[in-house]
């Protein structure tokens, strides 16, 4: 199943939408590039002015690297070689 998410000008298609990519939350393929598609822009700006105006802009970023639910690591703790 290929569907096609559009986000202001610009239409992507998503290959294997149905793909579950978070299964403790069901999230698929095409839920993670719809949220993209809705949330982007704002998300965008908003990173944007942080790097332009923080004296740290990593302070309080986290990533998740195995998964929703378990434990994120705060960026700034994170090695920047």
């Amino acid at each position: 199943m290929t569907e096609e998410i559009t986000a202001g000008d610009i239409a992507v298609r998503i290959p294997n939408a149905g793909n579950v990519l978070f299964p403790d939350n069901g999230i698929t393929k095409e839920d993670l590039a719809r949220y993209y598609a809705d949330a982007g822009q704002f998300t965008i700006s908003t990173v944007r002015a942080r790097l332009d105006s923080a004296d740290d802009p990593w302070a309080g970023l986290t990533r998740t690297r195995h998964g929703l639910g378990r434990a994120a690591k705060r960026l700034a703790d994170l090695s920047r070689d």
